[in-house]
């Protein structure tokens, strides 16, 4: 199971799109960035740098990764979900800029 953290902004839709796509269900975790919560140690945590969008991924073997950047994200989702939407960075996901253990 994956957490989409997420407003309706144009990298937001772009996850969205992406998942719905490959028809992967998801969690959604609509942000509450008008409220402050990006500046939450709880979603610093999930996004360092505070922004959405940003996912936790449950669904791998061990702890839950999380990944921020809406780039990062979708060469994540790619790799996860071997898709041919968009090109896979050649690194292996947590690798990519924008990933980080958690």
């Amino acid at each position: 199971m994956i957490d989409l953290y997420y407003w309706t902004t144009p990298n937001g839709h772009k996850i969205t799109i992406f998942l719905e796509e490959v028809e992967f269900a998801v969690h959604d975790q609509a942000s509450e960035h008008f409220k402050g919560e990006q500046f939450s140690a709880k979603f610093l945590a999930i996004s360092p740098n505070g922004r959405i969008p940003a996912i936790v991924d449950h669904g791998r073997r061990g702890d839950p990764i999380s990944v921020f950047e809406s780039g990062a994200i979708l060469q994540y989702l790619a790799h996860k979900t071997e898709s041919c939407c968009l090109p896979i960075c050649a690194a292996t996901p947590r690798s990519c800029n924008g990933c980080s253990g958690r």
